[in-house]
């Protein structure tokens, strides 16, 4: 598993790990679960690719300000880095 450093939250692909645990699911408030995204490639991309890419992003999600708190800010990030990799999120 991987281990986040000075990241808050950060994602393997497999496991979350935060504050020196690691979690299945991203530990979040109750009430602020928001629907998963549907991502759409543009470009072709095929799903193997969509998935690295995915993955890429989430990471990336967590290192932006009110992401690990909030789900929409982390929803946000996650679409903003897919849309420049050539994706649709809805």
């Amino acid at each position: 598993m991987g281990v986040g450093i000075g990241l808050g939250a950060y994602y393997d692909g497999g496991s979350w790990y935060q504050g020196g645990a690691y979690y299945e699911t991203l530990p979040i408030e109750p009430g602020t679960a928001l629907p998963a995204p549907i991502i759409y490639p543009r470009n072709g991309q095929s799903p193997e690719q969509t998935e690295a890419d995915r993955q890429d992003c989430n990471r990336w999600a967590v290192t932006q300000p009110d992401a690990v708190a909030g789900a929409s800010a982390f929803q946000r990030a996650t679409a903003a880095c897919m849309d420049v990799r050539g994706y649709t999120v809805r």
